[in-house]
């Protein structure tokens, strides 16, 4: 269950605004252009307003899919980002990018990296 504010939350329903959460959610997909997000074991909250819902999802794990026309689907976990970024001393989106130029593969990226250092 997500943590929330019971004054903020009685406020809210004062205001018209019903908040549930949705149960038993193993993933939840958001597919972006030419990549597509996974976000494993999420929380999920629904916020409901004159007919309208909003969705607050909170996950740990995401797993992001690169979906390109001339190769197939790479694949990369957060902890594979995590540990590039351990061992490379790199930020987060130029981890990110790193897997991607690998295909999400760890050790083909750390050789990338390793190439490029030189």
């Amino acid at each position: 269950m997500i943590p929330f504010n019971r004054d903020l939350e009685r406020q809210l329903r004062r205001l018209g605004v019903k908040i549930s959460n949705i149960d038993n959610v193993k993933t939840v997909l958001i597919e972006a252009g030419d990549k597509e997000i996974v976000l494993e074991d999420p929380q999920v909250m629904v916020m409901e307003f004159r007919g309208q819902k909003i969705y607050q999802i909170i996950s740990g794990k995401e797993k992001i899919i690169s979906l390109t026309a001339h190769q197939e689907t790479k694949t990369y976990t957060d902890e594979d980002i995590e540990f590039i970024m351990s061992q490379t001393g790199l930020s987060r989106e130029k981890a990110k990018e790193l897997l991607e130029k690998a295909g999400g593969d760890i050790a083909k990226a750390l050789m990338i990296y390793e190439e490029e250092k030189k």
